[in-house]
């Protein structure tokens, strides 16, 4: 598979050339192309019997990825301005990884162990949208709380907890009888 190009008459080469790297002619060769005619020039015109999947690489650089713009911004629009979470991520980052892996599967489970702020299971929901699907998500947390808001539920949990054992002795009081 060679593709000859132009002439060029003032160089060492006189024509350029071009050869199909070996994972083209493997492709083409088991059956996963399809040479489907042929171009001016000679060259073969192939297409892939099925989409051939491009792997995601280590880094995007998509405005829709932003956290600040489609995190915390999108959050801020949802809970009128205020700012509950501290670090949410793009809603548009999570539903393209996640579509790397479930795009094949409309029923799929999802289980998200962070839950936090809820970003997968709305990017489950958007992609159910985009594609009609009926993928579920499982929110689990570990219900997170600053240290202050901790430090007041312990305080509240002993207040309860003398307040129980104040009504269990007056309930189980038998001495009155």
């Amino acid at each position: 598979y060679i593709r000859v190009g132009r002439f060029t008459p003032n160089k060492p080469q006189k024509w350029e050339l071009s050869y199909l790297t070996s994972g083209k002619i493997e492709d083409i060769e088991s059956g996963r192309a399809t040479v489907v005619g042929r171009n001016k020039d000679g060259s073969v015109k192939a297409k892939y019997v099925q989409a051939k999947l491009k792997s995601p690489t280590s880094v995007w650089v998509k405005p829709l990825h932003n956290a600040e713009t489609e995190g915390t911004n999108l959050l801020k629009d949802i809970f009128n301005g205020e700012s509950r979470f501290p670090y949410p991520k793009s809603l548009y980052a999570v539903k393209d990884c996640l579509s790397y892996f479930v795009i094949d599967n409309p029923d799929a489970l999802i289980v998200d162990f962070f839950a936090g702020s809820g970003t997968t299971m709305h990017a489950v929901n958007l992609l159910n949208a985009i594609d009609g699907g009926k993928r579920r998500c499982i929110m689990v947390t570990n219900n997170e709380v600053s240290e202050k808001e901790e430090k007041k539920l312990a305080v509240r949990e002993k207040v309860l907890a003398a307040l129980t054992n104040i009504e269990l002795d007056h309930i189980f009081d038998t001495e009155g009888e």
